[in-house]
C-alpha cells in the first residue's frame, strides 16, 4: 500500500479503500456467486470469475488513478466471490463423499491458505524490487492458464432453474 499511495499520490483515506474494497464486494456477492454456479453451472461460472479477476487485475496493475484503482478491486473481489464457490462446489460435485472428497477440500484449503500468504510476502518483494504492478499483473497469466485447465478439464456442470434474486 505504501508504494500504491507514492506512485498515484493516494492519502491514507483512499489506500483504505483500495484495500477494504475487495473484501466489501468478496464478502458481498459471495452467495450470488454460489447461487450463480447452481444456477448457470459451476464451469461456466468459474470462467466467469476468472476472466473477471483476469481482467481486473490487468486494470488494477494500469490503474493511473485511485478511482480506476479502487473500481477494479471491487471487480476483482467480485471475480473473487464468484471463483472461491464455484471451486468448492465443483469438488463436491467431481469428487466422492469420503477420503477423497476429504482430501480435495484439504488441499484446497492448503492452497488457498499458502496462496494468501505467499500472495502478500510475494507483492512486497515485488513491490520493493520491481513495482507494485507486478504483484497484480501475474495473477493474468495465471487466470488465463486456469481458465483454459478448466475448459479442458471439467465437464459440464448440472444447472438449475432459477435466478440470482439479487435483491
Amino acid at each position: 500500500l505504501p508504494a500504491i499511495g507514492a506512485e498515484l499520490g493516494l492519502d491514507p483515506l483512499h489506500l483504505s479503500w483500495v484495500q477494504n474494497i475487495y473484501t466489501l464486494s468478496f464478502g458481498a456477492l459471495l452467495l450470488c456467486g454460489s447461487r450463480a454456479g447452481d444456477t448457470f453451472g459451476r464451469r461456466r461460472v468459474l470462467n466467469v470469475g476468472l476472466l473477471l479477476f483476469g481482467l481486473s487485475s490487468l486494470a488494477i496493475s494500469l490503474a493511473p488513478n485511485a478511482a480506476v484503482l479502487i473500481g477494479a478491486r471491487f471487480v476483482q473481489g467480485a471475480g473473487a466471490a464468484i471463483i472461491a464457490p464455484a471451486t468448492l462446489a465443483l469438488i463436491t460435485e467431481f469428487f466422492p463423499e469420503g477420503p477423497q472428497r476429504l482430501r480435495a477440500t484439504s488441499a484446497y484449503g492448503a492452497v488457498a491458505g499458502i496462496g494468501v500468504a505467499l500472495g502478500m510476502v510475494l507483492g512486497g518483494i515485488f513491490a520493493q524490487m520491481l513495482s507494485w504492478r507486478v504483484g497484480f499483473i501475474i495473477n493474468v497469466p495465471l487466470a488465463i492458464l486456469l481458465y483454459w485447465m478448466a475448459s479442458r478439464v471439467l465437464p459440464k456442470s448440472v444447472t438449475k432453474q432459477g435466478s440470482l434474486d439479487l435483491p
